[in-house]
Parts: C-alpha cells; structure tokens; sequence
C-alpha cells in the first residue's frame, strides 16, 4: 500500500513489500515464501520456473483452499479509494487551470 501511485511503484521496484494484517493474515506461510521468492530484488536469487513448480505451494494446490472475503474487500477498498483519489487530483487541477486562465484574462 501507498498513498500515491508514484510511491507505490517505488515501493515495487525497490521490492519493498510487507503482509500487511488483516488482509494476509489468512494467507499460508508457503503462500508467502512463495510470492517472498518470486518478488526477489536480485534476479538472479528469484525462484526459477522450475522451481516454482516445485515449490510446497505449487505443489499442494489440490488442497481445500480457505475462502478470503476480506482480501477481496480490501482490494475493493484499495481499489475505490484510488480512483477516488484519481478524481480529486483532477478535480484540483481543473480548479487550478480555470484560476490560471482568470489571472491570465486580468492581465490583458
């Protein structure tokens, strides 16, 4: 999570990435090993596609899974609260330009 999608896509590159509760608190511990290994900063320590396949959460995928209606609230939260964000920036900068242009129109 991030405020603005400028920090969010630093956060992505330099993998600076955290299981935040309550969304991942359902999640298995081989499930974060597994998204751990695959979002390694150093390419070369990432988990290979043969290892992937090999992996213990790959590999028990025909196991029950539990349900996670609270993660896919909080990816509705997450995702309203962005576009909300999105329309307010706009909203400022429409109000921002029709002020430029009523300066602009005083001075002629």
């Amino acid at each position: 999570y991030a405020e603005t999608d400028a920090d969010l896509y630093a956060q992505i590159r330099n993998a600076d990435y955290h299981f935040l509760s309550p969304a991942w608190d359902k999640i298995s511990a081989d499930a974060r090993d597994f998204i751990s290994r695959c979002f390694h900063l150093i390419p070369q320590k990432r988990i290979t596609a043969a290892e992937a396949l090999k992996h213990k959460w790959i590999s028990t995928i025909d196991q029950p899974r539990v349900p996670l209606p609270e993660a896919l609230d909080e990816l509705k939260r997450t995702q309203c609260k962005r576009k909300l964000t999105k329309a307010i920036d706009a909203v400022i900068a429409m109000n921002r330009l029709e002020r430029y242009e009523q300066l602009m129109s005083e001075e002629t």
